[in-house]
């Protein structure tokens, strides 16, 4: 089980707006990136991930923020650890199999729910067209 986030975790990351109510937290290197794709909010179950439509020769799909910061690897799923599913520091990210990661989540010991307390706002990166 993960530590708890001291108080400067959000030391070195930046928010990327991805809707109008929504915005992703990343870590600073993966601003100039990350703020090349227009990202919009997906709802999965409960949760909002940040998802961008890819159209590239004959492939159209879904890129997840996620899984590029994580650098998941096909057949493996990318877990936020603060169950925060828009925050996508590498530190928060891990990649687990289904298996494993459908038993963290029955699990609820093993898991560490988001925080009531609402840690500060790191500083806002706009998106270049």
């Amino acid at each position: 089980m993960p530590d708890p986030p001291d108080q400067n975790y959000l030391q070195n990351a930046v928010t990327i707006p991805i809707d109008d109510t929504h915005s992703a937290i990343i870590d600073k290197e993966w601003a100039p990136a990350l703020c090349l794709f227009h990202w919009r909010p997906i709802r999965r179950r409960r949760c909002y991930y940040a998802y961008a439509d890819i159209h590239f020769r004959e492939y159209n799909g879904k890129l997840s923020m996620s899984r590029i910061v994580a650098q998941t690897p096909p057949g493996q799923v990318c877990h936020h650890r603060n169950r925060n599913s828009l925050d996508n520091r590498a530190a928060n990210l891990v990649n687990l199999t289904q298996k494993d990661h459908k038993l963290l989540h029955r699990n609820h010991s093993l898991t560490i729910k988001y925080q009531q307390n609402t840690p500060p706002k790191p500083e806002s990166v706009t998106q270049t067209p």
